[in-house]
């Protein structure tokens, strides 16, 4: 909306810009950094940092190389702009990450002057070609920006407005920049009109100043031929550049980072949930999920004294031994910490408590368990995950957070998609059954958890493997049994009748030596690998140190109520301002103290969708001054307050201008309709 528009009538007057004004003083900041709780989130968020920044490079690793090698190796054609189109998805918010990312590697191994250019920069040609030379020359720390101004100046005088852009490849050579490249961003939003402009007639410079353009494609690269002219496309030489999609690089920084059983903190199942369904259907962006979890990470450190626990296995022993009586009185209060107390005998309960050297060995041997189990979850989730991940219907997710939503809080062997995922594993073939088993070895393997269990679940799982690799598809010997469907039963209803035809199917025998091993293994991995390891996390003893799942106040911080919160704030300003002059005694009080804009927000709260300015004037000057009068001879500075209150209303989207009433204006929210 313009400045100068609104539904009220007046002069508008506005005063230059004081060009040496002075900046205003920085705001004293509170300063956490002396506090425990700020050292060991800061220590836990730097190590978090350190890996999505490797990941995030990994993953762009490709594409960044495949576009340095075509800038460096693409010929310049006369008559031809080369031209890369990189298709980035519509993630907006990590675009230009990536572009800085690419910019960086452009200078260091192909020319040092990129421009990248926003589509907030396409306004005209002139602003355009301004921003790029701008950017280009900043290279040549020799170069002074102001004698580019005067050069354009000089050669602008005389010529027609529109021309001035003709001389860019003569003065870019006479100030040294010889080979240039540049970069654009959002291409989608570009206007027409910049991307055409004097496109014939600056082609002929191409030759002897190589162009390379890179255009951010937020869709399909069919929108550059639907924007533009086929005269336009015919002067590109392009080729289309595809980076891997967002869901890929989510998966990745879950799965690498923040899922892994060396990863001391470990989101919740609520929380996982809340934080994917925002990316998955809202944003498309990596960085704003990065910065959820960054907001968990901080909120799950901020003020406890309980939470210094939630360190590496190796940090176990100092963090403890550092611990006060504050700190150790604050753990004993955790529920799950209380609940194991009470599984102890009564006389090593009393040793605890009354002894710091007793509560910090128990505190110690709780921690270092509480780690090899969280090794241990994730290491058979994984192997889960690799069973399971490629099902029909996927009963219980494809990728591994689904998986870990499921299993973190609940015992994932007792869930109904647990046994549906078992139920289709039991008509797979050999040749799908043993990769899988292959992938849970490897995964077993590798892990670093060092337990005697955990070794003789890896010599019976290797035991199933040689069986399922040697046996072939010879008929077993049966033993005759009486026909089940001669037994006699007695069902009343349809499930009934279902629930019986699952047990009889459940207890048919198998038809080949493959169907025995394939049964025996299914029923080991089942009844005995996944119930005994894939416990939750929630039920071992001090989970909360390290596991975080409050989603109130996730939801709180980073879920915006712009509606509620300016509602908050006109018709109550105390609640922000907390000055006793806007104090209320009941929601519909309105005092003359209060600043003008929520005067006349409660003022309009009182009429109808149609509200009259001339009464709503005249309530607006009762409230200002209860003793001043009324009618038509009202101040001045009490009528340019109203108008500047109206104004901002309009602008908020709380009124708008009508023609149905002369002097009506339409209200538009909370009852009112246009």
């Amino acid at each position: 909306m313009s400045s100068t528009v609104s539904v009220s009538k007046g002069c508008f007057v506005f005063k230059p810009k004081d060009a040496k004004s002075k900046k205003r003083k920085a705001t004293n900041c509170l300063d956490f950094s002396s506090e425990a709780w700020y050292q060991f989130y800061s220590k836990m968020w730097s190590k978090i940092e350190k890996n999505l920044e490797e990941i995030n490079e990994n993953v762009s690793q490709s594409v960044l190389d495949d576009l340095a090698d075509f800038i460096s190796k693409c010929d310049t054609v006369k008559g031809k702009i080369s031209s890369a189109a990189l298709l980035l998805g519509v993630n907006m918010p990590d675009h230009s990450t990536l572009f800085s990312a690419l910019a960086n590697r452009i200078r260091v191994n192909v020319t040092p002057h990129v421009a990248i250019l926003d589509s907030i920069d396409f306004t005209n040609v002139r602003s355009a070609i301004e921003k790029m030379v701008t950017l280009l020359v900043k290279e040549k720390k020799h170069i002074d920006l102001e004698e580019v101004k005067r050069m354009y100046n000089r050669r602008r005088k005389g010529r027609p407005r529109n021309r001035w852009t003709d001389d860019v490849e003569q003065d870019l050579r006479t100030l040294g920049v010889r080979n240039w490249k540049r970069q654009v961003e959002d291409r989608e939003r570009w206007r027409g009109f910049v991307r055409e402009a004097k496109g014939c007639s600056d082609l002929q410079y191409t030759g002897r100043l190589p162009i390379v353009m890179i255009m951010g494609v937020a869709t399909t690269a069919s929108t550059i031929h639907k924007s533009l002219s086929h005269t336009a496309t015919s002067q590109l030489s392009l080729r289309l550049f595809q980076s891997q999609p967002s869901v890929y690089f989510l998966n990745n920084t879950l799965d690498q980072v923040f899922l892994k059983q060396d990863c001391p903190f470990q989101l919740g199942s609520k929380v996982m949930k809340f934080l994917t369904d925002i990316f998955l259907f809202y944003d498309f962006s990596v960085d704003g999920f990065i910065k959820g979890i960054k907001y968990c990470v901080m909120r799950h450190f901020y003020g406890s004294k309980t939470n210094v626990l939630c360190c590496s296995k190796s940090d176990i022993k100092r963090v403890v031994d550092s611990l006060d009586k504050a700190n150790l009185s604050s753990i004993e209060q955790l529920p799950s910490f209380q609940k194991y107390l009470l599984s102890l005998p009564e006389e090593k309960q009393a040793k605890i408590k009354s002894s710091s050297p007793a509560l910090k060995e128990v505190l110690r041997n709780l921690m270092k368990e509480l780690r090899d189990s969280i090794s241990v979850f994730h290491t058979f989730l994984r192997m889960l995950h690799a069973l399971v991940s490629d099902l029909p219907d996927c009963p219980l997710g494809k990728q591994y957070r689904e998986i870990y939503s499921e299993a973190v809080s609940l015992k994932v062997t007792n869930s109904s998609s647990y046994k549906e995922c078992f139920k289709i594993l039991a008509l797979t073939s050999k040749d799908e059954l043993l990769p899988k088993l292959y992938k849970m070895l490897e995964i077993l393997r590798d892990c670093n958890v060092e337990s005697e269990s955990v070794k003789n679940l890896l010599n019976k799982l290797k035991t199933h493997c040689k069986k399922l690799e040697n046996v072939g598809l010879e008929p077993t010997s049966r033993t005759p049994t009486k026909s089940p469907s001669k037994a006699r039963f007695n069902v009343t209803s349809r499930a009934q009748f279902k629930e019986h035809l699952a047990k009889l199917s459940e207890t048919k025998q198998p038809a080949n030596a493959y169907e025995l091993a394939r049964m025996n293994f299914l029923e080991f991995v089942r009844d005995e690998l996944f119930e005994e390891t894939l416990n939750p996390l929630t039920h071992h003893p001090l989970h909360e140190v390290v596991l975080f799942d409050d989603i109130a106040s996730v939801k709180r911080r980073l879920i915006g109520a712009p509606r509620a919160a300016l509602h908050t704030a006109l018709n109550n300003p105390h609640h922000y301002l907390e000055c006793n002059c806007c104090k209320l005694s009941n929601d519909g009080e309105i005092l003359p103290t209060m600043p003008d804009v929520c005067i006349a927000y409660k003022l309009h709260l009182e009429s109808s969708s149609l509200i009259n300015m001339y009464d709503w004037l005249q309530s607006f000057a009762a409230v200002i001054n209860p003793n001043g009068d009324s009618g038509k001879n009202l101040d001045d500075q009490i009528q340019a307050r109203f108008t500047q209150a109206v104004a901002e209303l309009q602008l908020l989207g709380f009124i708008k201008s009508t023609k149905k009433k002369t002097d009506h204006v339409v209200r538009l929210t909370w009852g009112g309709s246009a």
